[in-house]
């Protein structure tokens, strides 16, 4: 046998081995993921009663039931807890999303499209103030946000912004408009002109 030969089935069995390996790993990592799904759609007296993996070997004893999704978006609440006869209280989901959506959209968008602004003024525009300028910005990446947080709650106090979705965008904002400005600028100004 050759040499060359030799070294390549050498190199297909080690990487049959490699891709083995990584198989089951993946697999492996997966089953935990698989065992929250399957417990998330069994009744909760079932999921108290046996252990998820009861769906592959004993299937014919599991229910399987969208209730918990549906208590959790809130739809259908009166007959789902009338039948699961729970006592969790009230559960807005959906809610809490939309307030989620509500608050992390502008405290994104606001902050990058202050910050090209700036970075176009830095990168393009030829003013005398602007390499000072782009060095306190970059100054106030080593500032921890928390040095504001009571001067910032004193002013939102003053003008009204405490508890609203303005205040918690304007928080995010000048949170991250430095290390946006300093991002972008480093993109930006590579550009051709």
């Amino acid at each position: 046998m050759k040499p060359f030969q030799r070294d390549t089935q050498v190199r297909t069995l080690n990487n049959g081995v490699i891709h083995v390996t990584l198989t089951v790993l993946a697999l492996l990592w997966t089953l935990p993921t698989l065992g929250l799904l399957i417990t998330s759609i069994r009744p909760p007296d079932d999921v108290n009663g046996s252990g998820w993996w009861t769906l592959l070997f004993n299937p014919e004893k599991v229910r399987l039931t969208l209730d918990n999704y549906r208590i959790v978006l809130g739809l259908g609440l009166d007959q789902v807890k009338m039948n699961l006869d729970r006592n969790e209280g009230d559960i807005q989901l959906l809610k809490s999303v939309m307030n989620t959506i509500i608050m992390t959209i502008p405290s994104t968008v606001i902050p990058i499209f202050l910050a090209v602004i700036a970075t176009y003024a830095f990168a393009w525009m030829q003013l005398p103030a602007s390499p000072f300028l782009f060095t306190v910005v970059v100054a106030l990446l080593v500032v921890p946000f928390q040095i504001a947080l009571i001067p910032v709650l004193k002013d939102y106090n003053v003008l009204g912004l405490n508890g609203t979705f303005l205040g918690v965008w304007l928080a995010n904002t000048g949170s991250g408009l430095s290390l946006a400005t300093y991002l972008l600028y480093n993109y930006i100004s590579t550009l051709p002109c």
